[in-house]
Formats: C-alpha cells, sequence, structure tokens
C-alpha cells in the first residue's frame, strides 16, 4: 500500500486542508512490458521488439490471450520479421513491411501463460525516421477460468533513432595498361 498526501488546497474561498488516499497494488496479477533492443539505432536498421507476460506471481492462468500493436509513422515489421514466442497456443501476425503486428488465440480457452510463469514474443523491426517515438500496443487481454474477459493493460517502449551515416563513393583510377 502507497499513501498519498497533497499539501493544502488553497483559494480566495479559503483553506480546503490537504488530501490523502492509499494506492494498493496488487502483486498477484499479470504484468505486460515490451522493450526494445537495442534501443537506439541508426536509421534503416533492425531492433528486436520483445513482448513480456509476467504471470510469476499469479495464481490463475491467462487464458486466450491477445493484442495489437499498431507502430508509429515510419516504423514497420522487418522482412524477415523473425517473430518467435515462448508462450503457448498463439498466432502471431506479423506481415514484413506492414505497421501492425497482432497476438490471437490459437485456440479458444486454452492457457496462454500458465499461473506462476512468464513468456516472451518478439518481432524485428525497422525504424525509417529519426529522433525518439514512444510505441505503445492496444490493451492486452485474456479470459480467465470463468470465460471472463480481463484487461493486462497496454505495454509501452521508447526507441530513439539516429540520422543515417553520411554514404560516401570513392572513385580512384589505376594506372594505363
Amino acid at each position: 500500500t502507497h499513501t498519498n498526501t497533497t499539501s493544502d488546497l488553497t483559494s480566495s474561498a479559503g483553506n480546503a486542508g490537504p488530501a490523502t488516499d492509499d494506492l494498493t497494488v496488487d502483486g498477484s496479477l499479470a504484468s505486460f512490458t515490451k522493450s526494445f533492443s537495442p534501443s537506439t539505432v541508426a536509421g534503416g536498421s533492425r531492433s528486436t521488439l520483445t513482448y513480456t507476460f509476467d504471470n510469476s506471481t499469479g495464481a490463475n492462468d491467462l487464458n486466450s490471450l491477445q493484442f495489437t500493436d499498431t507502430f508509429p509513422s515510419g516504423m514497420t515489421i522487418a522482412s524477415p520479421a523473425n517473430q518467435n514466442t515462448t508462450c503457448t497456443n498463439l498466432v502471431l501476425t506479423a506481415p514484413p513491411g506492414g505497421s501492425t503486428f497482432s497476438v490471437d488465440p490459437s485456440l479458444f480457452g486454452a492457457v496462454t501463460v500458465a499461473a506462476g510463469a512468464s513468456c516472451t514474443i518478439t518481432v524485428d523491426v525497422v525504424a525509417n525516421f529519426s529522433g525518439t517515438v514512444v510505441s505503445e500496443s492496444s490493451t492486452a487481454t485474456y479470459r480467465n477460468s470463468f470465460f471472463q474477459f480481463l484487461e493486462v493493460g497496454p505495454a509501452r517502449a521508447s526507441l530513439t533513432v539516429s540520422p543515417p551515416g553520411d554514404i560516401q563513393l570513392t572513385k580512384s583510377f589505376e594506372g594505363d595498361p
């Protein structure tokens, strides 16, 4: 439990005093994160995007997991996409050159991430821009053992892309034969 207390709220109408509230974090819920490796690349270069579902403290399986990630402008799925997963019962859709990566269940109600476990999903992307972007997926959903939809939340990560290096052309002449 985390307690948050504000300072006094004052106005011309008077002083309302501080406000306090508690935030309780349920550590038994699954988490959904993503990261780029490397997190800094040159324009036109490849980075591996890794999504992690951590259910290591969860008492229940995550079934029929699904989410979609629509990439920022200038980011596309690499060719080859090299998509892979350690999760079970999933279909990964990663069309090279596309800007949307999707993960869907291959079998309705099947266990994707067992209780007490975690898994990863990877796909390679190419960044054809320069600057830093924050890429955010849709909210990941799954079904519990009662077939109710639950949400894990979106995952976000930053990728920094530097301008590609200058291209140089060198011409040389050899002696006349």
